[in-house]
């Protein structure tokens, strides 16, 4: 019933950002102006969108850098659903040091329209990073670099996991963000540190409404929204709202009325694919043979550090290492972007280049959903 509410709200925005858009003649000059801030003119940069083959089908992936030999930073978009790539001005930063990939994933974006606008109903997390597996071989050898540097936020640093479990070699860190542990205990941490706030600064009218509705899970679509509403106003983190992210969207460089609809439908299509509440990363195998950084917003109200914090510790891995940002939101990654790339650059990037380590026999396997 929440699902169906937000998806309906959803559409409804898209109805009627897409039909102010399609009146206002300032969009395509605003779209030109977003085109000459994000080209790539170094001589050895690199801005590339293509559709890869991958086990079958088409996915679509997008490469851009100010120099092709950095090293490559491999983005997995949360959502699930809720690809990045059409956003490249909010990855500017990244560029400078790293040649970052974008990749739709199944179930979104132009991946989503190549299918057909349909997304398999056989489709799994593991199938996903099958899939994500292949693109990453691809671009090392497109590159001509030995490994990459995965970089998951939220769904994605679920993926991302399992894409370093099975293939180490492939990859010199795992970074995750937004770490996606339990959807359901997170949102009663949020709501104990909502409540608190709550009382510690005397706002009575918060106070009062989180009391009223007690702690989550919640039955009613109100009870859900309470919660959501003063979570975000009373944490400092800078968030970009869904219809924000719309706007964005259609007034992003490169992307077309049609690529912002399958967006949304992409979006709708994975959300009913997957059940978030029956995931739990704590199930999952905890030994990992690749650095592990998890680089996660403190004011995060949607996957709390708490519960990255409480993974991290009992994991085992050659190296890890949790970096908060202090105002740091769930999307850290690009609404707190000069915290981010300094905490990657300074933490992941020695990791990047560092030489691989001797592969054996041991360590090569292939990976089978």
């Amino acid at each position: 019933m929440l699902k169906r509410i937000g998806k309906t709200l959803l559409w409804l925005g898209a109805a009627m950002v897409l039909t102010a858009a399609g009146g206002l003649g300032y969009r395509a000059w605003r779209q030109a102006g977003a085109e000459r801030l994000v080209a790539i003119a170094t001589p050895n940069g690199i801005d590339e969108g293509l559709f890869v083959a991958v086990r079958g089908t088409e996915q679509w992936v997008t490469i851009r850098g100010q120099d092709r030999a950095n090293p490559l930073l491999f983005v997995l978009h949360g959502g699930p659903g809720a690809t990045l790539s059409p956003l490249p001005a909010e990855f500017l930063l990244y560029e400078r040091d790293w040649t970052v990939v974008q990749w739709d994933q199944p179930g979104a974006g132009r991946t989503f329209m190549r299918a057909g606008g349909k997304l398999a109903p056989d489709t799994t997390v593991a199938g996903i990073a099958a899939d994500g597996l292949v693109v990453a071989e691809f671009v090392a050898a497109r590159l001509g670099q030995p490994r990459v540097v995965v970089l998951g936020l939220s769904f994605g640093s679920v993926v991302g996991l399992d894409m370093v479990r099975a293939r180490p070699e492939l990859f010199s860190a795992y970074v995750g963000t937004g770490l996606f542990v339990h959807r359901d205990d997170g949102y009663k941490i949020v709501y104990d540190r909502a409540l608190a706030r709550a009382r510690q600064s005397n706002n009575t009218d918060a106070s009062a409404a989180l009391e009223a509705i007690g702690p989550p899970p919640y039955t009613t679509p109100e009870a859900a929204r309470t919660q959501a509403r003063w979570t975000r106003e009373l944490s400092t983190a800078t968030t970009t709202s869904a219809f924000e992210r719309l706007g964005e969207l259609l007034l992003a460089p490169r992307q077309t009325l049609a690529d912002v609809r399958g967006y949304v439908g992409g979006f709708v299509a994975s959300d009913e694919q997957f059940d978030l509440g029956a995931m739990d990363l704590r199930t999952s195998p905890r030994e990992f043979a690749v650095p592990i950084v998890i680089v996660q917003g403190a004011e995060d109200v949607d996957t709390p550090i708490e519960l990255a914090r409480a993974y991290l510790d009992s994991i085992a891995a050659p190296y890890k290492l949790l970096v908060p940002l202090e105002r740091g939101g769930h999307t850290a990654l690009v609404d707190d972007a000069e915290a981010f790339a300094r905490a990657l650059n300074e933490h992941v990037l020695p990791l990047a280049r560092a030489a691989p380590p001797a592969a054996t026999a041991s360590s090569l396997r292939s990976y089978e959903p």
